[in-house]
């Protein structure tokens, strides 16, 4: 079975996948990187700051198979009768 590697960029910082996944094609590629923006996204989205999240899913020959995005931004409305919280 091949072998993927998920190097992830969070603004400046850069983590690279040096152990890789065993997956069976594309497809399980993309359920997995998925996943992983699913896991990020949990510890990211509770400080309420934007982020960009990128995953670059490299195959065994360092070749460039997919590339996944998670992007979040906060904009504060004010509604009648409501006051924003601070």
């Amino acid at each position: 079975m091949p072998c993927y590697y998920f190097d992830i960029h969070d603004g400046a910082v850069f983590t690279t996948d040096d152990t890789g996944v065993e997956l069976d094609g594309i497809e399980a590629v993309q359920q997995e990187a998925g996943c992983v923006l699913g896991e990020i996204a949990k510890d990211l989205l509770r400080d309420g700051n934007p982020h960009e999240v990128v995953i670059e899913v490299k195959d065994e020959a360092g070749q460039r198979v997919l590339v996944a995005k998670l992007s979040s931004i906060f904009e504060r409305t004010e509604l009648p009768g409501l006051s924003p919280v601070a």
